[in-house]
């Protein structure tokens, strides 16, 4: 069966992207997996007991799991499967190593949240994508659910034919049943012969699937993308992040993470096609 892995520090935004990607998971037909990887020495206040000692944290944390796991099928009800793991230490390998069963389909993450240091605010979300080149979902706070109809997939057209995952946008846009926004973002400039040779090498990649083609020029490629999924009301955004820098700006600037938990549109970031 499909899953969905999604790591969880236990804080509000990690409960919620949980909830989120329960949901989806509903709409999918897949099951989910809460994880938590625990970093050894832990500070005890952190998890709020007392009296308990390293060797007992892996059953106080799976019990925490499970409690979790009976508040969202309280919640949401029991359609759909939840598994539970915890591992002791390396948060990214473990992720990596539950991706490698070619049932796996998505990393969901909060956007931001406490406990595993740093972990919501982008850097690890970046290493995630990086090392295991697969999708990764990250929920801002203010994102409500409502079932994936409207996908807009942001591109700057820049080395097309190693960057746009087509086949990956395709499965997503079929299985989601979803209508497709290709958003392209210039900044102010001269239209170039290398862009209308990336348009039309594009093109050729999407070839079988039905999509609309916008282009906006905007100096912040951030902002152009927010404004354009608000507008469109735009139910995910899709980014290849083959720029670091671009997506760093995303996760991490303050402007750009304040602006995205007030737009509630979560953002699945795709690794390029090999």
């Amino acid at each position: 069966m499909r899953s969905f892995i999604v790591p969880t520090d236990f804080s509000q935004n990690a409960q919620h992207a949980s909830a989120y990607a329960l949901q989806l998971a509903k709409q999918l037909h897949t099951k989910i997996i809460l994880m938590h990887a625990f970093e050894e020495p832990v500070s005890v206040s952190e998890y709020e007991i007392s009296n308990i000692n390293f060797h007992n944290m892996k059953d106080h944390i799976m019990k925490r799991l499970e409690d979790m796991k009976a508040d969202l099928e309280n919640n949401f009800g029991n359609e759909v499967p939840i598994e539970l793991a915890v591992f002791n230490n390396d948060l990214i390998g473990n992720i990596k190593m539950l991706y490698d069963d070619p049932n796996a389909r998505l990393v969901v993450i909060g956007l931001t949240g406490a406990g595993m240091v740093n972990f919501f605010l982008g850097s690890n979300t970046l290493k995630i994508v990086n090392n295991i080149e697969r999708a990764v979902l990250t929920v801002p706070p203010y994102a409500n659910f409502r079932p994936v109809k409207k996908i807009v997939f942001a591109t700057d057209l820049w080395n097309v034919a190693e960057t746009v995952p087509a086949k990956r946008i395709k499965r997503i846009v079929e299985l989601l049943q979803a209508e497709l926004l290709v958003l392209s973002i210039q900044k102010p400039q001269q239209p170039s012969p290398e862009l209308e040779a990336e348009k039309e090498i594009f093109a050729r990649k999407m070839e079988g699937i039905s999509y609309s083609f916008h282009e906006i020029t905007r100096r912040s490629r951030v902002l152009g993308i927010k404004d354009f999924a608000r507008e469109q009301k735009a139910d995910l955004i899709a980014i290849v992040p083959e720029k670091l820098d671009f997506l760093e700006n995303l996760l991490k600037t303050n402007h750009t993470k304040a602006m995205l938990f007030k737009s509630g549109i979560p953002i699945l970031t795709l690794s390029p096609e090999k």
